[in-house]
């Protein structure tokens, strides 16, 4: 059975204030659905660790550029080790 988590309203109104400004900062307003589903994800996983919006801000762009490289190498180890089709 899947996890659920609850907010408070406040929290509600700190992490969409975060996100929005993490939007404008990262310039994500162009890019997929999945790098904003990972931007949320962050956010939503620190939202209760931080009631600072800039901190949360800053831990949010920085949990973020993790993830994002993260993926990127994952990828790029899968596309080096598939074999080669003749």
């Amino acid at each position: 059975m899947p996890q659920s988590a609850s907010y408070s309203p406040e929290t509600v109104k700190r992490m969409s204030a975060v996100y929005r400004s993490a939007m404008q900062e990262l310039r994500l307003q162009a890019a997929s659905r999945s790098e904003r589903e990972l931007l949320a994800s962050c956010i939503l996983a620190l939202a209760n660790t931080y009631t600072d919006q800039h901190r949360l801000l800053a831990k949010a762009v920085q949990s973020y550029g993790r993830n994002r490289d993260n993926r990127r190498k994952i990828l790029a180890v899968a596309l080096t080790s598939q074999p080669k089709m003749s």
